[in-house]
């Protein structure tokens, strides 16, 4: 993949690529400072491409802060309309300011504070695509979160999340969710915790991890065909 004009200094990371009903593409990621992947400078920025090898970076970046995970850009990506559910209202904040400082239209953009599975189940929008952006990880009911989405009629869903290592699986057991305890005091994680404190422990819930093999499994059921990038 070639990239131009790339930022002085910095790796491209995560990427996520898919085409355009138009049959050209877009490509969103990550810069990171270190090669090691350990300082991202907190933005999402995009680059389009013809033939899906050569591409052009955008200007500016796409998504900045704490909204990165919160919200798609809609000038530029050629969706008619997006919706986004955050459980936590001043990065639903955070989102909506940013819509406005990129100059998307009013009545393009639709952000929600709320449980994403209370909201799916009461007002389940009709949607093409779904993106799941790090949120996998800090859920424990996949099954339930897969079957709500799969409600929306969405024909794609893109997700981002870590899995359970390789090495860490039997090979008669690919299909795992690892339960772990989720420390809910972070921006990142869990909003509510669901399990009672004991004494000097912080508010947590229990979540799982999905391996590779459980997440083809979960969607497979559903009529997904599933590709991994």
């Amino acid at each position: 993949i070639r990239l131009s004009p790339l930022s002085s200094d910095y790796y491209v990371e995560g990427p996520t690529v898919f085409e355009l009903p138009v049959k050209t593409w877009r490509m969103y990621f990550n810069e990171n400072s270190g090669a090691a992947g350990n300082n991202r400078d907190g933005q999402i920025w995009g680059a389009s491409s013809t033939d899906g090898l050569t591409w052009t970076r955008d200007d500016k970046a796409t998504l900045k802060g704490d909204d990165v995970e919160e919200a798609v850009a809609v000038d530029d990506a050629g969706a008619a309309h997006v919706i986004g559910i955050e459980a936590r209202e001043h990065l639903v904040e955070n989102a909506r300011e940013t819509f406005k400082e990129y100059g998307a239209k009013d009545g393009a953009y639709e952000f929600r504070a709320g449980d994403m599975f209370e909201e799916l189940r009461r007002d389940p929008p009709q949607v093409d695509t779904v993106l799941l952006l790090g949120i996998m990880y800090h859920v424990f009911d996949h099954v339930e979160l897969v079957r709500l989405v799969a409600q929306t009629g969405a024909k794609h869903v893109i997700v981002d999340t870590q899995v359970v290592p390789e090495n860490k699986l039997h090979h008669k057991f690919p299909n795992v969710l690892s339960l772990q305890l989720d420390d809910v005091t972070g921006d990142g994680a869990q909003v509510v915790a669901d399990l009672p404190r004991g004494e000097g422990l912080p508010p947590r819930a229990i979540v799982a991890h999905p391996s590779r093999g459980a997440l083809r499994f979960i969607f497979d059921a559903f009529g997904y065909d599933t590709e991994e990038f």
